[in-house]
């Protein structure tokens, strides 16, 4: 297998030499050279370039611009970084870090791009990096993914062996995938798996907090910083040490906060609110999404810079409802544990109720599977769940419903009555049919929705999310991009 490979893309011999020179010390690298954009095309669509480094005084300010730009639309996987030497202003490199990773000084900033670079491509070097020593047991930690992932297949071998491979190396991570499946144990598994395993793991739920809350959450405050401020705050960046912070829904992050976060993130400094003494992050840092934060990038709601700061090293977890083979084997393992732990004598699973639960959408994914037999358990009166024993949603998953809420349509069907079944049924159909009729009214804005519902977007992201109509709801970006992106600094907590 041929190592990885960085292309140097400028016609300046030394700084191209001087870089070659810095991926002889990273493992697994090597870099080609062409003289211009024109001669890049081919190297990039082999499929073997894993970094780009953009010379830019080789290349007009408009012409680099625009090369950035095609690389972040055609080969979205590839991140760049354009090296120079001094001479670009700081305005220009500004502009220029909104299409790019960073835009480093070759000459002064050597030690830091070497450590850029090396961060950037290890994913793609780390099957390479470390020995294979034939097929050793696996470890407690990566059985837990294995238990959320029962189907052998090559794509779970993959994770899993990239899983084993990425968590000792001290990067950051981003992990996506829609809610409850399984974010969260992924990011505690590569912290156990992790020399940070006997340093604290904290978790911080940016989805449900406000914007000025949440700075406060991350990087502390000290007293005084603001009118309810009578306490020096730590902030979870102090309090985590040397351990891992996991940073869920990160795209909640308020657009004028993300610089701050992308600071600490890249220099490993941080103030907390109120203060101007820095101090120092000694954190690695976990991030999930449950949103496409490419879509988010490219309606400018998130910065460009810090997503691909964040996902150096990114893991999708697919819906349950793309993986219907792991259904009955995670089905009978939950129903395993739950009659050991409520003494019930329940030992199988009828067919009819895992054909059922086959067909369903799972919008809630392996976590509403895990509550549905659990109850099923509970108030089941025999020794095998049966049909009946399942959630009226379930058991009347083969109908319109469960086809068009999965596919995240709004339609009439999506909100056709069973005609029967308890209070809670009832008042979750009638809740989503509001919703429905809502976001319809307004267009899919999820703005405009939540203040006509009386809801925060918060609350309003959480029904969608329990309907699985998460992406049907998603509001146009040109009706909230200048409101999502604050020119002001973010207000102070409790400002």
């Amino acid at each position: 297998m041929p190592n990885p490979t960085a292309l140097f893309i400028g016609d300046d011999g030394e700084a191209a030499e001087a870089l070659r020179q810095l991926c002889t010390k990273i493992e697994n690298l090597a870099l080609a050279k062409v003289n211009g954009v024109d001669e890049a095309g081919p190297y990039l669509d082999q499929g073997q370039v894993v970094l780009a480094l953009v010379h830019a005084t080789s290349h007009t300010a408009d012409g680099l611009l625009s090369f950035l730009g095609k690389i972040r639309q055609d080969y979205p996987a590839i991140p760049a970084v354009v090296v120079g030497d001094g001479d670009l202003s700081d305005k220009m490199a500004e502009k220029l870090r909104l299409s790019a990773v960073d835009c480093l000084n070759w000459k002064a900033d050597g030690d830091r791009l070497q450590f850029l670079i090396d961060q950037l491509t290890i994913c793609h070097r780390a099957p390479l990096c470390l020995p294979r020593t034939g097929s050793p047991t696996p470890r407690p930690e990566l059985q837990q993914l294995a238990d959320l992932y029962p189907t052998h297949c090559e794509s779970m071998d993959s994770l899993l062996g990239l899983v084993s491979r990425v968590a000792p190396q001290d990067t950051t991570i981003l992990l996506s995938g829609e809610t409850g499946t399984g974010k969260s144990k992924l990011a505690r598994v590569i912290h156990e798996l992790s020399p940070r395993r006997n340093e604290p793991f904290l978790v911080i739920d940016c989805g449900s907090l406000c914007g000025s809350l949440i700075e406060s959450e991350i990087f502390g405050h000290v007293r005084g910083a603001f009118s309810s401020a009578d306490r020096d705050y730590p902030g979870k960046f102090c309090a985590v040490g040397r351990g891992t912070l996991f940073l869920d829904d990160i795209e909640s992050i308020p657009y004028a906060l993300q610089a701050k976060l992308l600071r600490a993130v890249d220099e490993k400094v941080f103030e907390p609110v109120g203060s101007t003494q820095a101090r120092r992050l000694e954190a690695r840092l976990i991030v999930a999404s449950n949103c496409h934060l490419e879509q988010e990038v490219a309606a400018g709601r998130f910065r460009a810079d810090l997503y691909y700061r964040l996902n150096i090293v990114g893991f999708h977890l697919p819906p349950l409802r793309e993986r219907i083979s792991s259904i009955e084997p995670l089905a009978l393992r939950f129903t395993r544990e739950f009659a050991e732990k409520t003494g019930r004598h329940v030992t199988g699973i009828a067919p009819e109720a895992i054909q059922a639960m086959e067909q369903y959408h799972w919008p809630g994914n392996v976590r509403e599977l895990r509550n549905t037999i659990q109850r099923a358990v509970v108030l089941g009166d025999d020794n095998v769940i049966r049909l009946e024993d399942l959630p009226d949603s379930v058991r009347k998953s083969t109908g319109s419903r469960t086809n068009v809420v999965g596919n995240g349509t709004l339609s009439a069907a999506t909100v056709q009555s069973s005609g029967s079944g308890n209070l809670a049924e009832i008042k979750e159909e009638a809740e989503l049919s509001r919703l429905i009729e809502v976001l319809r009214k307004h267009g899919k804005n999820r703005r405009q929705a939540a203040k006509e519902l009386g809801i925060s977007r918060t609350a309003l992201y959480n029904k969608l999310n329990k309907y699985g109509l998460a992406h049907a709801g998603k509001e146009k970006a040109a009706s909230s991009t200048e409101s999502e992106k604050p020119t002001k600094a973010c207000p102070t907590a409790g400002g």
